[in-house]
């Protein structure tokens, strides 16, 4: 009888360490979803596969001109989010068109320690309408 409670309790110690140590090793310090870098912080900046394009359609002023900026997040999931727009291009129609090429837009994520991370970026569309 005490073999047994010998060997159950051996197996306990055993399944408590192994699962202590899988667990320490899964807790290694991965980079945070919710931690934002600056482009200058990480070792692979964000580099942008597609940016598609914004259009006036020729609703914006003849011999005129804009430019609208969007600071970005760009998530290591994937996601591209807009964090504000700082300045607008003056013309609706060019700015709702670049809102909309905003949500196309496809990156590979920023890399830190051979992780893929979140960074901050700042893209712009401009317009010219001669």
């Amino acid at each position: 009888m005490k073999r047994s409670y010998f060997s159950i309790a051996a197996v306990l110690v055993l399944t408590v360490c192994c699962f202590a140590a899988a667990r320490a090793q899964s807790a290694a310090p991965q980079p945070d979803e919710d931690r934002l870098y600056n482009q200058n912080e990480v070792d692979k900046k964000a580099q942008l596969l597609t940016k598609p394009r914004a259009s006036s359609n020729g609703q914006c002023k003849r011999n005129a001109s804009g430019t609208i900026l969007f600071n970005l997040v760009m998530r290591r999931s994937g996601a591209v989010e807009i964090a504000s727009v700082p300045q607008t291009s003056g013309c609706d129609a060019f700015d709702r068109s670049a809102y909309d090429a905003i949500g196309n837009i496809k990156f590979n994520p920023a890399e830190k320690d051979g992780q893929p991370v979140s960074v901050k970026m700042t893209i712009t569309f401009t317009y010219t309408n001669f």
